[in-house]
């Protein structure tokens, strides 16, 4: 099961908290992206990520991942895919005309 958050509270000391508890940096998925992931270390198929944007905070939690995979391999993959759709978009900037229209 994944929780997936996108919100607007993003601050980059949040990424620092989870580095400081023992997380990992994210290799860089976005231009001005900032993010970590942790494993639970208790349970080592919970794996939870945090990506932070300007203000967007891109958060998710694997709840339970698969027994013998590598769960923050899964992760890093999964954050790679999902954050540069959601924390900058996919559609066109609009031109300055549409702008000045809209």
């Amino acid at each position: 099961m994944l929780h997936v958050i996108l919100d607007s509270g993003g601050v980059r000391g949040q990424v620092d908290e989870y580095l400081k508890d023992g997380g990992k940096l994210l290799p860089e998925i976005v231009p001005g992206g900032y993010g970590a992931y942790m494993v639970d270390f208790d349970k080592t198929s919970r794996v939870g990520a945090i990506m932070v944007m300007g203000k967007g905070r891109l958060l998710v939690e694997l709840v339970q991942g698969v027994q013998g995979r590598d769960n923050a391999a899964d992760m890093v993959a999964f954050m790679k895919l999902i954050a540069p759709r959601l924390l900058v978009g996919d559609s066109p900037s609009p031109t300055p005309s549409q702008k000045e229209e809209g």
